[in-house]
């Protein structure tokens, strides 16, 4: 075990810069970059949510769905930037011919590079993932409790690894295709030139759908028809993250899925409690300026 988290340590110091622990400006310069970056991409998503609802382009009943949208489209970019960074880590990285000369077996090898690369999402993560889905969360609720903010970190941790993972597996296509590329160059221009066809066909039979003589304001009724839409099919079809988001928000559905609970202060103690129950037991009631899902 000592040796696979000396693996860990050996790569961890070749991938990620701390220099800048160094020298306490710098550290004082970090953290106040990464604070403010954190806090406009906070902003931005939040205000994009804020001006989409009141301009009616959804109803703040809709803000979940609209989550449940953004997350998902997160998720799959994320899948995509996982499964290529994963194929050229583990198959082509050029420290692969020292790796494989140590003393360790190729399974601690995979795992060592899927810990490295997990640490990495949750650098990324923390930037952008993270903030965007507190805008998400917050926009969502009127009402927060602190230990909703510690609730949180094991649903996100598990939303951060679900692309690593599927990314490790879809890899191995990666690899064979990345191999047959790289034969037969052919192929790959072939794909390339039909993928411009395709993208330009789509963005051709996109604009000839739309009217010559557009009037807002006499179809926005249609136009928020197939908004509404849109987003109830989403969230339909997107049961992995439609429990995700209802798993942060504490929200009910019909299908009796486990939530967090956020009751109120603890009469006797003062203090916030957390209980899981069941969806199909409890009844949503507000208290003491925290949502709450009571029994």
């Amino acid at each position: 075990m000592k040796k696979f988290f000396a693996l860990i340590g050996m790569q961890l110091r070749d991938k990620v810069d701390l220099s800048w622990t160094h020298s306490a400006k710098e550290i004082i310069k970090k953290i106040v970059f990464s604070v403010v970056r954190f806090t406009l991409v906070f902003a931005f998503v939040y205000a994009l949510l804020y001006v989409g609802k009141q301009f009616s382009v959804f109803f703040y009943s809709e803000s979940l769905r609209v989550s449940i949208l953004i997350i998902t489209i997160m998720f799959f970019l994320s899948l995509i930037s996982c499964t290529v960074g994963i194929t050229q880590s583990l198959y082509f990285n050029q420290d692969n011919k020292v790796l494989v000369t140590l003393p360790m077996s190729g399974i601690a090898l995979f795992l060592s590079k899927l810990i490295i690369f997990y640490i990495e999402e949750l650098k990324k993560a923390m930037l952008f993932t993270i903030p965007i889905i507190l805008a998400c969360f917050i926009f969502c609720n009127d009402y927060i409790s602190i230990a909703t903010y510690f609730w949180m970190i094991i649903p996100i941790l598990i939303y951060i690894a679900l692309p690593v993972l599927l990314g490790s597996l879809l890899s191995i296509v990666g690899m064979f295709i990345k191999r047959l590329f790289d034969r037969l160059p052919i192929i790959q221009g072939i794909i390339i030139v039909g993928v411009v066809v395709g993208f330009v066909f789509v963005v051709v039979k996109l604009i000839n759908l739309i009217p010559e003589n557009i009037n807002l304001l006499e179809q926005w009724g249609q136009m928020r028809a197939a908004i509404r839409d849109f987003l109830l099919n989403t969230e339909n079809k997107m049961v992995v993250f439609s429990q995700f988001v209802y798993s942060l928000t504490g929200e009910l559905t019909a299908s009796g899925t486990y939530r967090i609970m956020i009751c109120k202060a603890n009469e006797k103690y003062g203090v916030p409690t957390v209980k899981i129950v069941s969806t199909d037991e409890i009844r949503i009631k507000r208290c003491y300026g925290c949502g709450a899902i009571l029994q």
